[in-house]
């Protein structure tokens, strides 16, 4: 029974390492099932337990004195995490960083243990030089602010409440105070607001010249028809005038013959 719990082991390893499923031609036919396992496992034996995880389980082993156990889990318990091989095969790595206490991946630490602080990633004694100590999350070296200058050429120290007016940052009624405060160049964000504004005058212009000259048009139009109408109205007074004399004549020339 020890001899096969060994060997049984031996090839389940073995799988971890090449990234492969253990085969039941290699294991004893008798002893792999795949009914009856628990929850999230695909394949199980009664000695070694679960062999192969259902996505999105996770396998991880356990050591009981001598004999070796695995099981699946969602998610990894402290000191280990989550790593996969493929899209369907997934286990519990331990994290072996040093003064590491949980890992992220292989080569992250995200949390340290306790009297380290962290920095990119690593645990350490103390931060290095040109960072501090984050304030909102503790054991967490971040980069040192630089100094800026300000406009009036004075370094202003961050962090720090060495400012030349105070203990306070200076005002901007105090920034304007200054002689040698140096105008600045109109950002690229000023610059298409200011074209866009001089595409909008010009849209506006020519929308207005265009419409002076439709009522231009139009006006003329009006002109040249009411020319027309009074021509016409014209020649018909001139035809009725000359057809009402036509038949005066006829009538008074009628009765004399």
């Amino acid at each position: 029974m020890v001899a096969v719990q060994v060997l049984l082991m031996n090839y389940f390893l073995l799988g971890l390492h090449n990234g492969q499923h253990l085969s039941n031609d290699v294991l004893i036919p008798e002893l792999v099932m795949e009914v009856g396992c628990p929850y999230g496992c695909a394949q199980c034996t009664p000695i070694n337990g679960c062999l192969a995880c259902k996505p999105p389980f996770f396998l991880i082993l356990q050591r009981e004195g001598a004999r070796q156990t695995a099981s699946c889990t969602r998610s990894c318990p402290a000191g280990f995490y989550k790593l996969k091989r493929n899209k369907k095969r997934g286990f519990c790595a331990k994290c072996k960083l040093r003064g590491c206490s949980e890992c992220s991946t292989r080569h992250y630490c995200s949390v340290c243990k306790v009297g380290l602080v962290r920095h990119a990633g690593r645990c350490r004694k103390r931060c290095p030089a040109d960072t501090l100590l984050s304030a909102r999350t503790p054991g967490l070296c971040l980069p040192a602010p630089t100094p800026a200058p300000d406009l009036a050429g004075n370094e202003i120290a961050v962090g720090n409440s060495s400012w030349p007016w105070g203990s306070r940052p200076p005002t901007s009624t105090a920034l304007t105070n200054t002689t040698s405060v140096t105008t600045l160049r109109p950002t690229k964000r000023r610059k298409k607001k200011k074209r866009r504004k001089e595409k909008h005058k010009d849209r506006q212009r020519r929308r207005r010249r265009k419409h002076k000259a439709t009522r231009l048009r139009n006006r003329r139009r009006k002109e040249r028809r009411r020319r027309r109408f009074r021509k016409n109205k014209e020649r018909r007074r001139k035809k009725m005038s000359t057809t009402a004399n036509t038949t005066t004549t006829t009538t008074t020339m009628a009765p004399g013959s």
